[in-house]
């Protein structure tokens, strides 16, 4: 996959203003030093980025866990409410009809997010809060929502 470069910085840019926020609302939780590391993470990844010579196309190699779009399944709302989080489960949410895999972010332990549940479309939660935000682009998509 290629970006162009300066696309790829605005992402970042993005990213560093989005846990600039994080880090501003969790300066006395747990979270405080995972997303301090998240943040010195994406500034180096701007610094490399812009020393790359040049100022065109950057390629981006696949990772394992990148999207795949044949990999992905369609959910109904009966199917994702299994999603939950709880026990073995799985915590997925569904979010402007793709469904996303929660599970391993620490800001869901136990299927929770802020008195959100997993296993559920979280639409309308997330764009009253999240506008604009790289925070999905984190996330490994699961599927879609049938409609």
């Amino acid at each position: 996959m290629c970006k162009l470069k300066e696309e790829l910085l605005a992402e970042k840019y993005c990213q560093i203003n989005y846990l600039k926020g994080m880090l501003w609302i969790s300066h006395k939780s747990k979270n405080f030093d995972y997303i301090l590391r998240m943040l010195k993470k994406v500034l180096l990844q701007v610094e490399m980025i812009k020393n790359l010579p040049g100022n065109d196309k950057v390629i981006i190699k696949k990772s394992d866990d990148e999207r795949v779009e044949s990999d992905r399944r369609e959910f109904t709302l009966e199917e994702l409410a299994k999603f939950d989080g709880k026990g073995d489960n799985p915590a997925y949410v569904a979010i402007n009809g793709t469904v996303y895999d929660v599970t391993d972010q620490k800001s869901w332990g136990g299927g929770t997010h802020f008195g959100l549940y997993a296993g559920k479309d979280l639409s309308d939660a997330y764009n009253s809060c999240h506008t604009n935000s790289p925070a999905l682009s984190k996330l490994k998509v699961v599927g879609v929502l049938k409609q």
